[in-house]
């Protein structure tokens, strides 16, 4: 899962709630990390089986809709059919239109049993699909946190979320390989556009007051008050 492309349509790999890398006093933040993404891998897992299954029904109930009419048919023709089409049914009328008439009550009977059950399914793979993302999301999240633990997260995340323009999302994104790619590509910009305060001081000019004075002429009046001492003590001209 780790190796997907980033969906654009996808939240921002450091924008979705992942642990920070504070240590509680127990040391024990790792394992729950480890542990939360395991449940959720097997709640996924859990998930695509459930996923299977659905499908492998819809697609049983699909080759017997047939058979499953005519015995409908034949058992409960009223709950197919009004009593004035039955009677239309049961004379010697258009072949043609008779079978017309039931042409287009199978495919009633049809969508009404199948197209549910279609729409459950899509909506459960679309739904999985989502949990599938944010697992991707949150694994490499935890992967790039682990890797550089200098980073604050919720600081790398505030900047994608309000500083990145989307021009510059789409182009990290086009640039990346993988949402660890991404994150490491979003964390470059960030410390760009952030640098450390010794690396602020290194551009400002040095501070020269310690140096014969802020304007460079105290050296003159140094040598007035040497002279003065001097004299005070006997030793001066």
């Amino acid at each position: 899962m780790a190796g997907e492309q980033p969906n654009q349509n996808q939240p921002d790999p450091a924008t979705t709630s992942t642990p920070n890398n504070t240590t509680p006093p127990e040391n024990n933040q790792g394992a729950d990390e480890n542990l939360d993404i395991a449940t959720i891998e097997d709640g996924i897992r859990k998930d695509e089986a459930r996923l299977t299954i659905m499908q492998e029904q819809f697609t049983t109930a699909t080759d017997k809709i047939n058979d499953e009419f005519e015995s409908t048919l034949a058992s409960n023709p009223n709950s197919l059919f009004s009593d004035e089409e039955l009677e239309k049914l049961a004379s010697d009328s258009n072949i043609v239109e008779k079978n017309k008439m039931l042409r287009n009550r199978f495919e009633k009977f049809r969508d009404e049993k199948l197209t549910a059950k279609r729409e459950e399914i899509g909506n459960f793979e679309k739904q999985l699909q989502g949990r599938r993302g944010q697992f991707d999301i949150l694994s490499e999240s935890n992967k790039f946190s682990k890797e550089n633990p200098d980073v604050d997260m919720e600081a790398l995340a505030e900047y994608i979320q309000e500083d990145l323009s989307p021009r510059k999302k789409k182009e990290l994104r086009d640039q990346a390989k993988t949402k660890f790619d991404f994150l490491t590509l979003a964390n470059e910009e960030f410390k760009k556009a952030n640098p450390p305060e010794n690396e602020e001081d290194k551009n400002l000019p040095p501070d020269l007051s310690g140096v014969n004075g802020a304007s460079g002429n105290n050296s003159y009046s140094d040598d007035i008050d040497r002279e003065k001492y001097l004299k005070s003590i006997g030793i001066g001209r």
